[in-house]
């Protein structure tokens, strides 16, 4: 029995050896949970957490998708929400990028506070679905603001795009979201994961 010097636990093994195993049992735990935590963060990561999405009539692709794209070096949270209509492989629709200032995951705000800001960028895209890789960009045309919180943003965007792997079994759509430079042919300014799921089906299409 422990408590006295020199006991045992009843099963043959010191009180004080049982006593720093289970601390080094914790340890090595803790530790684990630690490392776990604070290891690199990989795009990888984000797919199991993500809902999945609506399943539409024989079509992976037609209806709309929505994923975020948060810019915490910039300080804004972003949404960005595509419909997309679909000919054979060919794809067209229209996107719009709502964004903020928040942290990343922050709710879409409803008002406005002194010093945020809060716009909507909408633009057309077109697109191509080659077997499960899919991917759009903004078409030729102007970029249209609308700005809810603050002042307009006074500069000229960079054209973006979505490339990656959908997953017609869950309704989504893994990619990478690329923006090029407004100013430098070639030159990349944002490149970062977005998970996108299709929210709504296509008109006159039912979910399965």
């Amino acid at each position: 029995m422990c408590g006295t010097r020199g006991a045992t636990n009843g099963r043959g093994s010191a009180c004080g050896n049982s006593a720093y195993t289970d601390h080094l049992r914790t340890s090595v735990t803790v530790a684990a949970v630690l490392l776990a935590l604070l290891a690199p963060w990989s795009a990888a990561d984000a797919r199991p957490i993500v809902r999945t999405g609506l399943l539409c009539g024989d079509d992976p692709i037609a209806g709309t998708w929505q994923g975020r794209a948060d810019n915490p070096s910039a300080g804004y949270g972003e949404l960005i929400t595509v419909t997309i209509r679909r000919a054979g492989a060919d794809l067209s629709g229209m996107a719009r990028t709502d964004y903020w200032t928040g942290a990343p995951g922050s709710p879409v705000p409803t008002t406005c506070s002194p010093g945020m800001v809060h716009r909507l960028l909408d633009a057309r895209i077109v697109g191509r679905l080659t077997g499960s890789h899919l991917e759009w960009w903004l078409a030729d045309g102007d970029v249209t603001e609308r700005v809810l919180c603050g002042g307009p943003s006074g500069r000229q965007g960079g054209r973006g795009r979505s490339i990656g792997t959908v997953d017609p079994r869950n309704g989504t759509f893994f990619a990478r979201f690329v923006v090029d430079s407004p100013r430098v042919p070639g030159q990349v300014v944002r490149d970062v994961p977005v998970y996108y799921r299709r929210i709504a089906c296509a008109p006159g299409v039912s979910r399965r």
